[in-house]
This record gives structure tokens, C-alpha cells and sequence, in this order.
């Protein structure tokens, strides 16, 4: 495994250098629409704060995933330590 620190125009090159064809999944859009003059005009707005409840937990979640992997990955850290981590 090579790690290499880049900016990011140069993982985008190296993204083009692979000449990799990403599949475009269509059946994950939203409609905005079910019927003809049935529109969810308030699907974006309504319940702001359930939305971002959600967007913090998942910025929460984000965070201690990462701090969980770079402890998993410290050569330091001890059997012990590992079973304590993934029991909390």
C-alpha cells in the first residue's frame, strides 16, 4: 500500500488517468411528484428541526468513525484498548 498526499486536482487526474466509467444509478432521485398536480411542496422544508437533528448526529457519527479508525490503526494501542473501543 503506498500512501501519498495530494491536492485535490491531482486525485482528480490521477481519478481520470484510471479512465474509469462510474455507473449513474437513476432509481435514487427523488420525484417531485407522484401524480399529475400532486406536488410535495413541502418536503424540503418541513421539519427543519428533525433535519437537523439528523445532519448533526450523522456529522457526530462521522467524527468518532474517524477517531475509532485512527486509534484501530495507532501501533500503540493495546488488545485491551481495542476490546474497551469496541464496547463502547
Amino acid at each position: 500500500m503506498t500512501l501519498k498526499w495530494a491536492t485535490p486536482g491531482e486525485y482528480v487526474d490521477a481519478l481520470k488517468a484510471e479512465n474509469v466509467t462510474w455507473p449513474v444509478y437513476y432509481d435514487e432521485y427523488l420525484n417531485y411528484f407522484d401524480n399529475d398536480f400532486l406536488f410535495w411542496s413541502g418536503y424540503y422544508t418541513s421539519r427543519p428541526a428533525f433535519k437537523k437533528q439528523i445532519k448533526d448526529s450523522q456529522a457526530l457519527y462521522n467524527s468518532v468513525s474517524k477517531m475509532y479508525a485512527r486509534k484501530m490503526i495507532d501501533q500503540t494501542t493495546s488488545h485491551e484498548d481495542f476490546i474497551s473501543y469496541l464496547k463502547a
